[in-house]
């Protein structure tokens, strides 16, 4: 079965979701390196991280297979 795709609205709202508490951390890796407390590799280090996490999730939200109603799968059963 190929992966259908889900609608971009969608997907764009689920991955901003889960890639929220990675996004709320870089303001404060800034604020911190701004101080002097962190290191600003860190902070590009963290940058590059989120740009990989965002992408990765956006694509694994995006397509996914869509069962119809009624035909979810269980424990055992085999998928095809």
């Amino acid at each position: 079965m190929t992966p259908l795709v889900t609608p971009l609205a969608a997907s764009l709202r689920t991955a901003l979701i889960r890639i929220l508490p990675m996004l709320l951390t870089l303001p404060l890796c800034a604020a911190l390196a701004a101080a002097g407390l962190l290191p600003w590799g860190v902070v590009l280090a963290v940058s590059v991280a989120l740009i990989a996490y965002a992408a990765l999730t956006f694509v694994r939200v995006r397509f996914v297979r869509v069962r119809r109603p009624g035909t979810a799968s269980r424990p055992g059963a085999a998928d095809g």
